[in-house]
């Protein structure tokens, strides 16, 4: 059986899967930056907690994605606002192989999580956000807290982008993140 580079990419994957696990959830699906969101007709809070041991499982991630996009991508990432655009690249490839490949929701939100945590860490290496636990009813997942006070979490972001494709650019998600948190 030939393997395709979606397969190579979802071995690799695996291991990022298992230790994010715990938090696969339909809130982390979504990516806001309010802090209520209507939730069954209901509206319900969404909390947030600092968490050192969710900031280096990320920073663990965000190297995953960098090594991920040099070897299989053949794309440098730097930390940098322009380096975005590179992770936009991947995502669309990612899509694209996806629609063809139909991979499992799993597999997909594998690679959500890693590129996720990379464009979430560029954002807090760059603005000074802080990574932690935020809480919507029930439900806890990994994301930041700008300093004005904005949450969110690219996981959701990334995994729309692979999933429903170019509407959800990630690279302008993150433009409008950058340009509310520099507005006065």
């Amino acid at each position: 059986m030939k393997k395709t580079k979606l397969d190579y990419l979802i071995f690799i994957g695996l291991s990022v899967y298992l230790l994010a696990a715990p938090f696969l959830t339909e809130a982390s699906k979504h990516c806001l930056t309010q802090n209520t969101i209507m939730q069954k007709n209901k509206k319900v809070d969404i909390n947030f907690k600092e968490d050192p041991k969710i900031e280096e499982i990320m920073l663990n991630y965000a190297h995953h994605a960098i090594a991920t996009a040099k070897k299989h991508f053949g794309i440098n990432l730097d930390w940098s606002y322009n380096s975005i655009k590179n992770v936009e690249l991947i995502l669309e490839n990612l899509h694209e192989t996806a629609k063809a490949d139909k991979p499992s929701e799993e597999d997909i939100y594998t690679f959500a999580q890693i590129f996720g945590s990379y464009v979430g860490q560029v954002f807090k290496r760059n603005h000074n956000a802080e990574w932690g636990t935020v809480t919507i009813g029930n439900e806890k997942l990994p994301g930041l807290r700008t300093k004005r006070g904005n949450i969110f979490w690219p996981w959701g972001k990334a995994n729309n982008r692979i999933t429903n494709g170019k509407e959800d650019n990630i690279f302008h998600y993150y433009q409008v993140l950058v340009k509310d948190e520099s507005e006065e």
